[in-house]
């Protein structure tokens, strides 16, 4: 029964890093062509505490859903046990 749970959880973490990879992925794409964007606001002379703000809220738009939708699946699997 143990190299078989060990399987398992090798199995889970590999699933898990390659989950983390394409999220990695996703907040690395938009954030390519923000160089010219942040350039220019920084040209038309918007505040560096704006520009952080909206940095901030463009990277944790992805990471808010997944963990609405991960916390909606884990009640739902603990209601069924």
């Amino acid at each position: 029964m143990k190299p078989t749970l060990l399987m398992l959880r090798g199995a889970v973490v590999f699933v898990l890093l390659i989950a983390c990879a394409k999220v990695a992925n996703l907040l690395l794409g938009p954030a390519a062509g923000r160089h010219g964007e942040m350039a220019v606001r920084v040209a038309l002379g918007a505040l560096s505490c704006d520009a952080i703000r909206l940095v901030l809220w463009q990277g944790m738009r992805i990471p808010a859903v997944g963990i609405a939708l991960g916390a909606a699946g884990g009640l739902a699997l603990a209601r069924d046990l």
